[in-house]
């Protein structure tokens, strides 16, 4: 959990996502460009008033079969491409993001899109920067 409103004045995660990188890369034996690549830092922010920092860690590994007697818990991972600016809330979004859920899908061994109960979606940004970045080159951003 990070301090903050959530959104890009959140401070807190400036700090949180590089420390947790660092921790990462240490255990992992990557670098921290490799740790960003293959962990999703998905930070709650919203917590105005009391907080009690702490961090879940959900992980992956490889299974040849689901397991049997029944239902489990099982969690599927996938990473879109980075978009530009201009393409956040339209369709190319739409279009990789359920691509990606879709292998995620895969990925946890469900056979059954009905056993699905939870997605989380971590998405970009459409910042300051970025936004100036786009209308540089003429593009126009979906903002409604």
């Amino acid at each position: 959990m990070t301090e903050g409103n959530g959104c890009v004045n959140d401070n807190t995660r400036s700090h949180a996502v590089p420390a947790l990188q660092v921790l990462l890369s240490e255990r992992l034996g990557l670098s921290r460009d490799a740790v960003a690549d293959r962990v999703a830092m998905v930070m709650s922010g919203g917590t105005e008033g009391a907080l009690s920092p702490h961090s879940t860690v959900l992980s992956t590994r490889a299974a040849r079969y689901a397991p049997a007697g029944g239902a489990a818990l099982a969690l599927g991972i996938a990473h879109t491409r980075a978009f530009l600016p201009e393409e956040l809330g339209r369709m190319a979004q739409v279009d990789a993001t359920a691509a990606a859920v879709r292998q995620a899908i895969r990925g946890a061994l469900i056979d059954d899109p009905a056993n699905v109960h939870f997605v989380q979606v971590k998405c970009p940004l459409l910042t300051a920067d970025r936004m100036a970045e786009a209308q540089r080159r003429g593009a126009t951003r979906f903002t409604g």
